[in-house]
């Protein structure tokens, strides 16, 4: 065998350093797609309108159904009544493991990615989709995405005048009508972008109430 052949195979012998790449690369390819699989079993992406109307994508852990947000789920949900703050009371997209989750605010966690990474602040109005937003007035919508969605929604600060005048009237106790509860959610958010208009420290103001909810055990179904 000549010396040329020889050098030829040994040059085809792949390094011990080249090995355990391909092998890094391979296995990191696998924990990658793994995790990707698991992401997409637990975790609920939701495809929101940003600051600006720029699309994000706020993380949430998945507490309804697949195809939660198709119209033939979406439409029977927000046919019933609604609570205060403007969602479907007793939900039936909601599944029992996330009742429970929903209850200790455990679906929220992983919005704390969006926090880090700039595309939501702590307090502010929630992120929607388009979808969510049709159900509400165009320049009230125009308004609010002017500034980033907040983690914690202004609707949980329970400070509305209309919420206020109905418990007033009818009693805590009383279920509202689905366009009683939307007109006290779409004050809520008028109250909130009135009072971030006339001073930054409203923030502060509404995470304190809401934190003080929080801690009471308020949340929607």
């Amino acid at each position: 065998m000549s010396e040329t052949s020889l050098e030829t195979r040994v040059q085809e012998v792949p390094s011990p350093a080249h090995i355990i790449g391909e092998f890094r690369d391979k296995l990191v390819g696998k924990l990658r797609d793994y995790l990707a699989s698991v992401a997409k079993k637990y975790i609920y992406v939701k495809k929101s309108v940003g600051q600006y109307g720029q699309p994000i994508e706020v993380y949430k852990l998945k507490t309804m159904i697949d195809d939660a947000d198709a119209d033939v789920h979406y439409n029977k949900a927000f046919a019933g009544k609604l609570d205060a703050h403007g969602k479907p009371c007793n939900d039936p997209r909601i599944t029992p493991a996330g009742e429970i989750m929903r209850r200790v605010w455990a679906d929220e966690l992983p919005q704390g990615v969006n926090l880090y990474n700039g595309y939501i602040k702590l307090v502010g109005i929630r992120p929607m989709t388009l979808k969510d937003w049709a159900r509400y007035p165009q320049d009230v919508m125009e308004e609010a995405i002017l500034q980033k969605p907040g983690w914690g929604g202004v609707n949980y600060a329970k400070r509305g005048r209309l919420r206020k005048e109905r418990i007033k009237k009818r009693g805590r106790k009383y279920h509202p009508t689905a366009e009683e509860s939307l007109a006290e959610h779409i004050d809520d958010m008028r109250q909130y972008l009135t009072d971030y208009k006339k001073t930054k420290t409203a923030d502060l103001t509404y995470f304190t109430n809401i934190f003080f909810n929080i801690l009471f055990g308020m949340r929607s179904s």
